[in-house]
C-alpha cells in the first residue's frame, strides 16, 4: 500500500525516488527550555559529537516522531544510550549462538514467527507516517521476547543468522547500530 502510494507521487512529482532523506521538522528544545542564544543553552553537533558517538544523535532523533517536539536532556541522552547499549548485547548475544543447542520444534518455530512478526510490524509501523516510535518499540519487544529463547539456548544458528541480518537491514536505513 505505501509502496503505490510512493509510486503514485514519485508519478506526480517527476522525481524518482521522491525522497531520499526524512528530516525530523518538530520543535527542538533544551531541558524543556526553547533553545536560544540569549539563554545560552545551546549545543553545537560538533561540542556534542566529542561526548556521543554519532549512532546516540541519529538514535535520539530517529526514534521520536518526525512532527513531534523533542526535548534535548542529559537524562535522554543517558536513555538513548542505554536502548543502544541493549541492543547491541543483544546482536553479540545472537551472533555467539553455537549450532549445538538442543532445539525443539515448537521454539524453533516460536523464534521463526517471532522474526516474521517483527520485521513485518517495524515495516508497517515505518510504512504508517513514519512512525519511529512504534517501530523502535516493537524492536525492543522482539529483543525482550527472544532474551528469553536465548536464555533457554532456544535459538538455533541459522535463525540467530537471520536475525542478526535484519539488524544489518535496519541498520541499512538508520546507521545507529555499532555492529
Amino acid at each position: 500500500h505505501h509502496e503505490a502510494e510512493v509510486t503514485q507521487m514519485e508519478a506526480i512529482s517527476g522525481k524518482k525516488p521522491m525522497a531520499k532523506y526524512w528530516m525530523h521538522t518538530g520543535f527542538l528544545t533544551i531541558n524543556g527550555q526553547k533553545m536560544s542564544k540569549s539563554l545560552g543553552n545551546f549545543i553545537f553537533i560538533n561540542n556534542f559529537l566529542k561526548r556521543h558517538p554519532y549512532q546516540q544523535l541519529r538514535f535520539w532523533v530517529a526514534k521520536n516522531l518526525w512532527h513531534s517536539p523533542i526535548d534535548y536532556s542529559e537524562g535522554a541522552m543517558i536513555e538513548t544510550k542505554m536502548a543502544l547499549e541493549k541492543m547491541e548485547e543483544f546482536l553479540q548475544k545472537i551472533k555467539s549462538q553455537k549450532s549445538k543447542i538442543k532445539i525443539t520444534i515448537q521454539n524453533s518455530k516460536l523464534a521463526k514467527n517471532l522474526l516474521e512478526n517483527v520485521k513485518n510490524d517495524f515495516y508497517k509501523n515505518l510504512a504508517d507516517d513514519f512512525n519511529t516510535p512504534k517501530a523502535f518499540a516493537t524492536l525492543f519487544d522482539f529483543i525482550k521476547e527472544t532474551n528469553k529463547l536465548l536464555e533457554e539456548g532456544a535459538i538455533e544458528k541459522k535463525i540467530a543468522t537471520q536475525i542478526y541480518d535484519f539488524f544489518e537491514e535496519i541498520n541499512t536505513i538508520f546507521d545507529i547500530i555499532d555492529f
